[in-house]
């Protein structure tokens, strides 16, 4: 009745294709961590046991002054400066004033000697101009570049103001050092050397998750596959007994081919990152040997399975025809719920990724008619503007909102931003006057963007010292709003809210805005509208100048030749250490957008197809390995006219109760209903195909069975 020789041989062959892609994702896994690890060694080169950090902000020193200084102490006590920056493309740039007796050359990969002969040299992990020499990195995507300041600052439009690392030969005193270098600076050591939040990279990222998934994956259905590999085997096995062989001859006879399989594919490997990679690690090898020999011992481990199954073959159970090992039965289910779980979660997200392309295929058609608008697209803070903005501190605001009052002047920049007002939660007092779920549509903008509106309102206009409200004509005498404009005031500074006049004007035209933001209402109808000024723009409007993309930005200038020139000069001309904007089209950035949720959906789809691949696997090995240890029962309720679900009742209840719970968590979580769509459609063909597999394995004749044949 049952032949299973073809599936021996198949499982054979699944054993060694996961054993191989075990030992290329622990390769992966392993380059990914070095990656990471490059990336932080280079980022934090310049530190040392002897090294401290000081920054410069709105300092009036120039860029001859600092060299000057720099250039004296390096000489007089044998310092080091290093200027840390980033370059478009979010490489390091470190500017040095070298010292021989300080700067660490071997963390920079870099022979010892003297770097800097004429100041002109560059050297680059990257082709450059003029490139002194190749600075070796584990990953070609690791950018770093080291020049001196000199040559930095021969751009005298860039600015001081910065973070800089001063290294000290391990013979001097850092308190010492600190009091002559702030006194030389004329600065106050306790702004120069306050402590500064950083840029922190963690090793933990996508493709690291994506990986360990797919070995996990892997493993699993290597698990399947071994415990079925001697359930398909019994009779070599019992003839082997019978032969003498005791229980390890035959367990190496299954492992030898795979074990000298791994260890030359280990070898291969290794070889093959010698002559690969142009600059490898100390470590980096012994690790990936490690790594790979962890999976060969777990395979090992897993044996142990094969190594009990074949302790329980006797020549007496074999002529009884009678072997049971539920414990196989048992993982089998284990492995096939894991598989559901991993499953499930997949398909949750594919809902999401989904919902997220339609999402913005909407936008994409409600924002045509902006689609030539201009907002800003990337902003890049290092440095001294990266720490800053991490707090949103007053110099990091006030230097933002002079870059906008700059564009708003020549560009005609727009502002635009909207939320929705909740006074039951968001305001302390008047509580009383509002409803618990009652909410109002605010929108704050510039005069610029008043203007553009074909209505009465837009020749509306309020002095420097006047916050301007216009709210429909319904409202206009509703104490509720007063409430609301005066909560907005409270918001500014002290002297703002005493030098500014609340003036809150009514409009009668209907008013219909669109919002970019899809997080409120796209079409907003007759909201109130605060219109601000230099004199009165709140802390919190000026926080959202560093918003970045359609959704968050508030920017809105029209898209000519001469703008996108002015905001070029606008950004060279801001002089603000580590602030760079990148300014896109709306229908540019929302074009990305698309294309990038487009891609993370076919992503998750390939995960799907991999994912469900081995689900299947796992079904029908669940059914096989239930199928080897109770076939001479099947075989009679065969001939005894049996169905086939009565047949395998117990593996298709379980079945049916995984498919159940997978469908409910599918029903109660899904975000789009293509999750559930996908989900049912799966396991429909998740059931056909492994009952169609066990159909196979049962084309032999019940008789086979029934003599003891099989």
């Amino acid at each position: 009745m049952i032949k299973f020789t073809p599936y021996f041989k198949i499982m054979k062959k699944i054993t060694k294709i996961c054993l191989l892609f075990a030992l290329v994702f622990a390769l992966l896994i392993t380059v990914n961590i070095f990656q990471t690890r490059d990336e932080i060694e280079l980022e934090q080169a310049e530190k040392t046991s002897n090294s401290f950090q000081m920054q410069f902000k709105d300092s009036r020193l120039t860029s001859d002054q600092v060299l000057k200084i720099f250039n004296q102490e390096s000489r007089k006590y044998g310092l080091s400066f290093i200027k840390d920056t980033q370059d478009s493309k979010n490489g390091q740039v470190k500017s040095v004033i070298f010292n021989q007796k300080s700067f660490p050359n071997a963390h920079f990969r870099l022979p010892e000697g003297n770097l800097f002969k004429d100041g002109r040299e560059v050297y680059a992990s990257y082709p450059v101009n003029n490139r002194t020499r190749q600075i070796p990195t584990f990953s070609k995507a690791n950018r770093i570049k080291i020049q001196s300041l000199t040559k930095f600052f021969e751009d005298k439009s860039l600015s001081v103001n910065g973070t800089y690392t001063v290294i000290l030969p391990n013979d001097l005193n850092q308190t010492k050092i600190k009091k002559i270098i702030a006194a030389d600076l004329g600065e106050e050591s306790s702004a120069l050397y306050a402590k500064q939040s950083g840029k922190v990279v963690g090793y933990v990222n996508r493709n690291l998750m994506l990986l360990v998934g797919l070995v996990v994956l892997t493993l699993l259905v290597l698990g399947m596959t071994i415990i079925y590999l001697p359930l398909s085997d019994l009779k070599t096995i019992g003839v082997k007994k019978l032969n003498g062989y005791s229980n390890m001859a035959i367990l190496w006879d299954y492992l030898r081919f795979n074990v000298i399989m791994m260890l030359v594919v280990i070898i291969v490997t290794m070889v093959g990152s010698i002559g690969y990679f142009s600059y490898l690690p100390s470590n980096f090898l012994p690790s990936l040997i490690a790594v790979q020999l962890l999976m060969l011992l777990f395979y090992l481990s897993l044996n142990i399975i094969t190594y009990l199954v074949i302790t329980q073959v006797t020549i007496g159970r074999l002529l009884k025809d009678f072997l049971d090992f539920k414990f196989g039965n048992y993982l089998s289910y284990v492995v096939k719920f894991v598989f559901m779980i991993f499953t499930t979660f997949v398909l949750l997200q594919t809902g999401q990724q989904y919902k997220n392309l339609q999402n913005q295929l909407k936008t994409e058609r409600d924002l045509e008619k902006y689609g030539n608008v201009l907002t800003v697209d990337l902003l890049l803070e290092t440095g001294l503007a990266g720490e800053e903005g991490l707090s949103n501190s007053p110099h990091y605001l006030a230097e933002t909102h002079r870059f906008f009052k700059k564009l708003e002047t020549k560009t005609q920049a727009q502002y635009f931003n909207a939320k929705t007002i909740k006074p039951h939660l968001e305001f302390a007092a008047d509580k009383s006057l509002f409803k618990e779920n009652e909410e109002f549509s605010y929108i704050s903008v510039n005069q610029n963007y008043l203007k553009t509106l074909s209505s009465p309102i837009a020749k509306e206009t309020a002095t420097s010292k006047e916050r301007l409200f216009l709210v429909p004509q319904e409202l206009a005498n509703d104490r509720r709003v007063k409430v609301i404009c005066q909560n907005i005031m409270n918001i500014l500074t002290d002297n703002q809210a005493k030098d500014s006049k609340v003036i809150i004007k009514p409009y009668s035209e209907p008013l219909q805005l669109i919002n970019f933001n899809p997080t409120f209402p796209r079409n907003l109808q007759n909201p109130i509208i605060g219109v601000f000024n230099d004199q009165n723009m709140t802390m919190i409007e000026k926080s959202f100048l560093s918003g970045t993309g359609v959704n968050s930005s508030p920017y809105r200038i029209k898209n000519t030749p001469e703008n996108l020139r002015k905001i070029e000069q606008a950004i060279k001309e801001l002089n603000y250490s580590g602030f760079n904007l990148k300014f896109s089209t709306v229908n540019s950035i929302l074009s990305d957008n698309t294309a990038g949720a487009l891609g993370s959906l076919h992503i998750v789809l390939g995960i799907i197809i991999v994912t469900f691949v081995f689900g299947v696997l796992a079904s029908i090995l669940l059914l096989a390995c239930y199928l080897q240890t109770a076939k001479k029962q099947i075989a009679v309720r065969k001939l005894l006219g049996w169905k086939l679900f009565d047949s395998y009742k117990d593996p298709c209840i379980l079945l049916g109760i995984i498919y159940v719970i997978q469908v409910f968590i599918l029903i109660v979580f899904q975000k789009s209903w293509l999750s559930l769509f996908l989900g049912v459609s799966l396991i429909v063909i998740d059931v056909v195909t492994s009952f169609l597999a066990l159909k196979i394995q049962e084309s032999r004749k019940l008789s086979l069975v029934l003599k003891g044949e099989e």
